[in-house]
């Protein structure tokens, strides 16, 4: 069986066979890279099975960084005919905003100088092939691309018995649909009476226990495993007071929500409907006023998280918003239910610094004295060593502020497992929809 490797672990004698694809020169030179054209999708590896990979390396060179999120990297697994990884290049090594810097986590890194030198140690297991590839369809220059591929290859597939297939889930919401009272108005209100009405129940848009319109980071159907996720924040804006740490994490799991897909709707075997609505109905979700999300329902019967999450991610210029990617939807509170964002990223009290250990950290900070939460941020909390275990369907969401009152640039990358490969959340969308905000900074 295939089992993690520890320190502990390195001198036991396993059986398997390493092997490599990489990007080395053939002909014994030095021209150790693969040249990918504008409009090109190259396939870098096809690999037989049964085997996982251990390690990725890559390394490109762009004039702009915004390739890292034209650039797009897909996996495929075994017979299955859509991506279970396809996510902007950038994005899967750990860090958004088409950006690059040097760190180091437990699964990912960026690596000197400048970090340039991307990796990563998820392990990804196959049992018949397995095939990558790089997409630079949106692309607009041809760049250079140096690649080390590790992987392991075994006799047979009982040395993957009970393992599940790597997926990766990419999304963004710009902005989110906040509440929030305007910077103006927050500054000619003294603290304390803010903090009563907005923190303590004052003002009732402040009470969010339905998880309506929270930001999603996963939401998937099938029996899995969810480990962790990096978020990438934008606060682009000084609207509001614009403290993005007071949001929750919530995670409904299985018997916690309701699969509408089909014109079917399964409900938790355990009472879920009846807990559901009282659940519905304490929080006040059932007919109110404010615009609704996650576990709410429209007039019409239908979800108005979809009616917002339009088919295509649609909206105005310079907006949008990942599609919904299953008809899950929360019956009861979550299992899972955190204290705030900070808190997420096993941080506290408002950090304003960067900080990276292996599972947890602030990779970036890009505030200033003056405004202290300003432009791009960017938080990860990887479940490696507490894996989150679902056996129908999870749904995964942070609030974007307290109670989902900031509206700002979020995107996030969740990595997960499955028990058969599928695709990895909605398609990606347009490269302008995927691009980073400008930073303005002076």
């Amino acid at each position: 069986m295939l089992r993690p490797i520890t320190h502990s672990g390195l001198p036991a004698l396993r059986d398997y066979r390493s092997r490599r694809v990489s990007s080395f020169d053939r002909s014994g030179g030095n021209r150790d890279w693969y040249d990918i054209e504008p409009g090109q999708t190259r396939v870098i590896a096809e690999l037989d099975g049964p085997g996982c990979i251990r390690h990725m390396w890559c390394t490109m060179l762009f004039k702009d960084d915004a390739h890292l999120r034209r650039v797009v990297l897909r996996m495929f697994w075994d017979d299955c005919a859509e991506p279970s990884v396809e996510c902007p290049i950038g994005d899967f090594f750990g860090l958004g905003h088409a950006l690059r810097k040097n760190f180091h986590t437990a699964v990912l890194s960026m690596s000197p100088q400048d970090g340039r030198g991307f990796n990563s140690w998820w392990p990804m297991p196959f049992r018949r092939w397995a095939r990558v590839e790089i997409d630079n369809r949106d692309g607009v220059e041809k760049f250079p691309f140096y690649f080390y591929v590790d992987y392991e290859q075994y006799d047979t597939p009982a040395a993957l018995d009970a393992m599940g297939f790597f997926h990766v889930q990419w999304r963004r919401e710009n902005p989110t649909v906040g509440w929030g009272e305007e910077y103006e108005e927050l500054r000619r209100q003294q603290w304390q009476k803010w903090a009563e009405k907005t923190w303590h129940g004052g003002d009732p848009r402040s009470l969010n226990t339905s998880g309506a319109d929270n930001y999603i980071i996963l939401e998937a159907l099938g029996d899995g495993i969810y480990c962790g996720a990096h978020l990438d924040i934008d606060i682009f804006e000084r609207q509001k007071n614009d403290w993005y740490g007071e949001g929750d994490d919530m995670v409904w799991i299985d018997d916690d929500l309701a699969d509408e897909s089909d014109g079917a709707t399964r409900r938790p075997k355990d009472g879920g409907k009846r807990k559901g609505r009282q659940a519905r109905r304490q929080a006040g979700t059932k007919g109110r006023d404010r615009a609704s999300g996650i576990g709410d329902q429209g007039s019409d019967g239908s979800d108005p998280a979809t009616q917002r999450r339009s088919d295509d991610g649609a909206g105005p210029v310079g907006q949008f918003v990942t599609p919904r990617c299953t008809s899950l939807r929360p019956v009861r509170p979550p299992t899972l239910h955190g204290t705030g964002t900070e808190d997420w990223c096993n941080t506290a009290f408002g950090p304003h610094t960067e900080w990276v250990g292996p599972y947890h950290g602030i990779l970036l900070y890009s505030g200033t004295d003056e405004w202290k939460w300003r432009g791009k941020q960017s938080i990860y909390r990887y479940y490696v060593l507490d894996p989150i275990r679902f056996r129908r369907c999870i749904l995964a969401t942070i609030e974007h502020g307290h109670a989902n009152k900031l509206s700002n640039d979020y995107s996030s990358t969740a990595y997960y497992y499955l028990s058969r490969p599928r695709r990895g959340g909605p398609a990606l969308p347009t490269v302008e929809q995927r691009l980073p905000r400008p930073d303005d900074r002076p």
